[in-house]
Parts: C-alpha cells; structure tokens; sequence
C-alpha cells in the first residue's frame, strides 16, 4: 500500500490540526511543545495520521451521511433532476443554491434517456453505472481523484471545525457561569467563533467538491453514452 498524497491532505494534516485543537482547549502539549527529537517527530506523524483516520469517520457519518444523505440528499439525485428528500432539505435550497443544480441539459438528457429517470430510480445505481464508465476514461478519472481529494480534506476539516466549536464554546460557556466573565472565557468564545466560521466555510468548499465529483463522474457517462449513438 503506498503512502498517497490523500493520506497527507485528508488524514496527517488533519490529525495535527486535532492535536493543535486539544492543546489549545485542553493544554496538552502536543504539538506547541520544543525540543522534539527526530524519532519523537516521526512518532508524532504517525500518530497524526492515525488521529486523521479517527476523525474521518464521524467525519463521514455526521457530514455525509446524515447531513448530505439525509437531509439535502446526494449530489447525484441534484444533478440528474430527483431532488432533495423531504421538506427540511427543500427549505435549504436557498442556502446551498449552487449545490442543488442541475447538469447541462444536454447531457442531462443523454442520461436520462439511458437511465429512464424517475422518482423511483435509485440514485446509487445510477451513479456507480457512470462509475464504472468514467474510470475508464482517463482524464476524467485524474479529474475524479482530484475532486476526492479536495472533498474528503475539506470534510475532514470542516468536522473538526463543527466539534471545536461545539466544544470551546461549552468550555466558555461553563467558565463563564461558574467564575463570571474573565479573560478565558473571552478566548474561548472568540476561538469557538472562529471555529464556527471554518465549520461554514469548508462545509460549503466540501459541498461544492463532492458535487463536482458526482458532476464530472455524470459528465464522463453522458459524453460515454452520446459517443454511443454517433457510432450507431
């Protein structure tokens, strides 16, 4: 198994922003430290690739899975005219206007004829049948693996955003009930401000990624399938 530059976006790089994270709401010192020797340094990467991995399956389950798969639905059902499920999806609309658009008609259209597209369709099997072929289409294939990197760094990232958020912001809050209003609770409100500002922000990076791979995976299919019918 060979050592990717995934590996170092989506995992090392975010398991020393957890360690960061921790130092500054818990003062653990792992990575504000000095005085590091190379074997503690190459101890430390490892166990920030080993963090990134743990992070990235809340990670997953929160972002994609309930948050995407669940309320504002997959980009592929978006992409290819299904729609988000439920009201709570639609209300969002507004916000993640971008996110919720459709292919170019044009090759929209070349799919649906494919596909025989209704409401009853499952978007899974539609999406891995233009898996299958645009992997074997090359530039779309590097496309693809790009767009995977950048969505699964931004996810990751903006996850650890969302849960320091959460997390100095309850600090703060319970600093402040039990000794009143002093210097650290200031910084932990001004840091779980920051926080909820990344959390949004990559939130939207990795919402507008995810979409452009499902996007470039339906593009290769389309243009697959219109190739098709000039040959025929």
């Amino acid at each position: 198994m060979k050592f990717s530059d995934y590996d170092a976006f989506a995992y090392v790089a975010c398991g020393v922003v957890a360690f960061a994270i921790s130092d500054v709401l818990f003062d653990t010192r792992l990575v504000f430290t000095s005085g590091w020797t190379f074997s503690e340094g190459l101890l430390f990467l490892i166990a920030a690739y080993l963090a990134g991995h743990l992070v990235a399956s809340p990670s997953s389950w929160v972002l994609e899975k309930l948050f995407v798969g669940k309320v504002l639905g997959a980009p592929t059902a978006h992409l290819i005219g299904l729609g988000p499920p439920g009201r709570l999806g639609a209300s969002l609309r507004p916000l993640f206007r971008g996110y919720f658009a459709e292919m170019p008609k044009k090759q929209l259209s070349a799919v649906a004829q494919s596909e025989n597209l209704t409401a009853n369709n499952s978007v899974d099997g539609v999406f891995w049948r233009a898996y299958v072929v645009a992997r074997h289409n090359p530039i779309s294939s590097a496309r693809m693996e790009s767009f995977l990197k950048l969505y699964g760094f931004c996810r990751n990232m903006s996850f650890l955003g969302l849960a320091t958020f959460v997390g100095a912001l309850y600090i703060g809050v319970s600093n402040w009930c039990e000794g009143g209003w002093h210097d650290l609770v200031e910084t932990h409100l001004v840091m779980s401000t920051a926080a909820g500002i990344v959390w949004l922000v990559l939130l939207l990076r990795y919402l507008k990624f995810y979409r452009l791979y499902a996007l470039e995976v339906l593009l290769a299919y389309a243009n697959s399938i219109s190739d098709k019918d000039r040959r025929s």
